[in-house]
């Protein structure tokens, strides 16, 4: 059966290692490796795969099979793919560049298939005939031989002028053939027949948004990410904070400190686990760097890069001491720079710290927290180290944030902020 969404590849099953202790390959690496094949049948160039990589932490997993489905990469292919099956021979160049233009212009490929299916040249191949046509159209777009009602219908329209294309067009739009494209995407993309509310929702969308927009939107979802890497996909969702919250602030937050409890936002974020598996973590920041901190966790878990945990100093009644033993990872904390009156970047919500016992404040004094001193070796590089060219530092520099282990009168090696301070 020649449908629109034959035109994709199915979708390689997962490779990924679940056993507690093997994080595996990044997730985002495996998941583009899978997209990148479900669009183009090819695996990602290693400089692709960064580029690709930073859109799906900074716009999500939709922004890169979008992307992916409106390259004239994915266009060429497709086109290919029309020359070989619809008129049985391949594309001469001036043609096919012709429609990749046309494509990349905002023509939709059902409307571009149902150019190729009126044409002349396929008509005189369904045998020169209006009967053959009609014919030809039912086994190609409805995977069946023409039932007598049916074929009497379009054989009076193109009596009565209706062109070969609008003949092709409404065998697209038609109901019988909306479900059936639905149903072959869903197995091509996730491997499975549609739900029912999925089928009926995306058959009556088909009409207005296409049959690419439905792949592009299944191949982002928390579904195949799963299916591709054994992981959750890197949600990110923001709630409100203060009195009445689930994050009342009681310990971290009082009147006085420099940014009011309304400014404040919690980033709820699934992160990876140094044994293996998966969390949920929560940072406390000010609403202006919700943004940068959404991309800066999706990146870490998509970079593989695993945390103890995140929980709100809150959890650990305000003491940031206490919080650092733990190695929590943890935002906002309204208190001073140690032995100073001077505001902490956390206290305005600017600053995040990460696995603090693995990435201590170091200085003459020693290490903070005590703890930390296990990890002095920076040249061991292990799990949750934050360390230059490392996958956390990346991110922040990307996102134009400091890092405190680039200070030079005392290095704080888990401390990235807006300001570098």
């Amino acid at each position: 059966m020649l449908l629109l969404s034959s035109f994709v590849a199915s979708a390689p099953g997962a490779a990924a290692d679940t056993e507690p202790g093997a994080i595996g390959p990044a997730p985002t690496a495996r998941y583009l490796d899978v997209v990148f094949e479900l669009f183009l049948g090819r695996s990602p160039s290693p400089g692709e795969a960064d580029v690709w990589s930073v859109v799906a932490h900074r716009d999500g997993l939709r922004a890169v099979t979008r992307s992916l489905a409106a390259s004239d990469e994915w266009a060429g292919q497709r086109v290919d793919d029309l020359y070989r099956t619809v008129l049985g021979r391949p594309a001469e160049p001036a043609g096919r560049a012709h429609w990749v233009a046309r494509i990349a212009g905002g023509l939709r490929l059902e409307d571009v298939a149902a150019m190729f299916f009126g044409s002349t040249e396929y008509y005189g191949r369904a045998g020169g005939n209006d009967g053959g046509f009609v014919d030809a159209l039912y086994e190609a777009l409805l995977d069946r031989s023409a039932d007598a009602g049916g074929r009497s219908h379009w054989l009076a329209h193109l009596r009565r002028g209706m062109t070969r294309h609008v003949v092709a067009e409404s065998f697209y739009a038609s109901t019988e053939s909306r479900f059936d494209r639905v149903a072959a995407t869903y197995r091509e993309v996730l491997g499975r027949a549609p739900d029912p509310g999925g089928h009926r929702h995306w058959a009556e969308r088909l009409l207005d948004s296409g049959e690419v927009e439905l792949a592009a939107s299944l191949a982002a979802s928390a579904e195949l990410h799963l299916r591709a890497t054994g992981l959750p996909a890197p949600s990110v969702r923001i709630a409100v904070v203060g009195p009445g919250t689930p994050y009342p602030l009681t310990h971290s937050w009082r009147p006085g400190c420099p940014v009011h409890h309304r400014d404040l936002v919690a980033v709820q974020f699934p992160h990876l686990r140094d044994g293996g598996g998966v969390a949920q973590g929560v940072l406390i920041v000010h609403r202006a760097v919700v943004g940068e901190v959404a991309e800066a966790v999706r990146a870490l878990y998509g970079n593989g890069f695993p945390l103890t945990m995140a929980r709100p100093v809150d959890d650990f009644g305000g003491d940031d001491t206490r919080s650092m033993e733990a190695d929590n990872s943890s935002a906002f904390n309204c208190r001073r720079v140690a032995g100073t009156g001077t505001w902490s970047q956390h206290a305005h919500g600017l600053a995040v710290d990460l696995n603090p016992r693995r990435n201590p404040y170091v200085s003459s004094a020693g290490f903070q927290p005590a703890s930390g001193a296990a990890w002095a070796d920076r040249s061991d590089v292990r799990p949750g180290m934050v360390v230059e060219n490392g996958p956390a530092v990346a991110v922040f520099d990307r996102l134009g944030w400091g890092w405190g282990g680039r200070w030079s009168s005392g290095q704080d090696l888990q401390h990235f902020s807006t300001t570098g301070r």
